[in-house]
């Protein structure tokens, strides 16, 4: 058992923790120490939450700013000292870093602690990120110092995960023939344990919450909501499919409300009285999930989604949804090829393939739905559980300690 700092920046909330970070390093054999840097206001609400779990969660606070370079340097400034102290009294043998910012201070305690393994997570392509969503440009200094960030991370880390193998491929290209072995891919995952079908009894109780009847077919698209996530294809495949099945309902669970609340009011009548908005806390969404019957994994197309592993896939999956989803979201068409029943990924999100994903949806009912709830749960115990995200750390820390997996 080795002791790991894993350092955390910025978007994870306590709800990114709870889902991923905790019960992923928690099933590790690893001493683990999870440091979050979160904005002020927050710490109470993330280190209560985690008071008795197996893995520690301390925070570091530091002040927003509308400047995403200098919240970035606040954070980054607000976390030097207290890290330098964290690594010094825990003297770990790995430091795990989560995205660029983290990344940037894990090469500083290289400096400090050379014998410390450096794992660089960079969980996604966040300056492509950026300029997909059209808040930086290439040409921009933002992207240009974050993709330094990337570069040396790249060069000076110890092994380098990411959750794609498409993403694996272009940071090997990034890296060259006689440093790509360093890359590894561990895609996220969720807990099968808490992400899991419910009995018809429980479905019922939940869509009696909901208001929506238990007869009638049930969409779901859970987490963030915005041009990224493709709204205007989600409400367009919903009013296909309510042309198909008149029956059906959408349930959009996001912490993004007002947005998505605003979105849904300036849809035609028919399709406003059939969609449902609502905020879910982590430990509610499961239940919730369990009650519909397809989950929406649709996002705009664009470069950086081939970095992109989304969990709600996951969690989906556990719970027995079939997951409708397009090809340009990381991995997901090459690792649903020949699961037909466990979901259906749309080559683009042009109208022909939306009229496809209607159809699909549209099927779903009586026996049929039963199957796909039970092909679903299988391939998302087999390949999208937490257990195999950890299995994957597992690996990455072996091989940097210089052991053997059965170490």
């Amino acid at each position: 058992m080795a002791r790991c700092l894993f350092i955390s920046y910025d978007g994870p909330s306590h709800d990114y923790l709870e889902a991923l970070f905790v019960p992923v390093l928690g099933a590790t054999s690893h001493e683990v120490t999870i440091l979050e840097m979160c904005p002020v206001g927050s710490t109470a609400a993330i280190e209560g939450r985690f008071r008795n779990s197996k893995v520690e969660v301390r925070t570091v606070v530091y002040r927003g700013s509308s400047s995403g370079l200098i919240s970035a340097g606040n954070a980054l400034t607000s976390a030097l000292l207290p890290t330098v102290r964290l690594v010094r009294a825990l003297r770990p043998e790995i430091v795990h870093t989560r995205s660029y910012i983290p990344a940037l201070l894990g090469l500083g305690l290289k400096m400090i602690r050379p014998s410390s393994r450096l794992v660089v997570d960079l969980d996604g392509w966040m300056p492509q990120d950026r300029v997909d969503a059209g808040s930086w440009s290439q040409d921009g200094r933002m992207y240009k110092l974050f993709a330094t960030i990337e570069r040396l991370a790249l060069r000076y880390g110890d092994a380098v995960v990411c959750k794609t193998q498409r993403d694996a491929k272009r940071l090997s290209r990034l890296l060259g023939p006689s440093m790509e072995a360093k890359v590894d891919v561990v895609p996220n995952g969720a807990d099968p344990r808490i992400f899991r079908p419910l009995g018809p009894s429980e479905r019922a109780a939940v869509r009696a919450e909901l208001a929506v009847p238990l007869g009638g077919l049930l969409l779901v698209h859970s987490g963030s909501f915005g041009e990224l996530y493709a709204p205007e294809a989600v409400f367009s495949l919903f009013n296909l499919v309510l042309d198909r099945r008149p029956e059906a309902w959408l349930l959009v669970a996001t912490h993004d409300v007002e947005a998505a609340a605003a979105a849904v009011s300036r849809l035609p009548p028919r399709t406003q009285d059939r969609v449902r908005v609502t905020r879910l806390s982590h430990s509610e969404m499961p239940r919730v999930l369990s009650a519909a019957d397809v989950g929406l994994a649709l996002r705009s197309e664009a470069p950086s989604l081939s970095a992109v592993s989304p969990i709600k896939v996951a969690e989906y999956l556990c719970s027995g949804l079939p997951v409708l989803t397009n090809s340009a979201v990381g991995d997901l068409a090459a690792m649903f090829d020949g699961h037909d029943t466990a979901g259906l990924v749309l080559a683009s999100l042009a109208p022909e393939c939306l009229r496809e994903g209607a159809d699909w949806v549209a099927h779903v009912s009586g026996d049929q739905a039963e199957v796909r709830r039970q092909d679903a749960r299988r391939f998302g115990e087999a390949e999208f559980s937490l257990a195999r995200a950890a299995a994957g750390y597992e690996r990455i820390y072996a091989k940097v300690l210089g052991r053997n997996d059965d170490s």
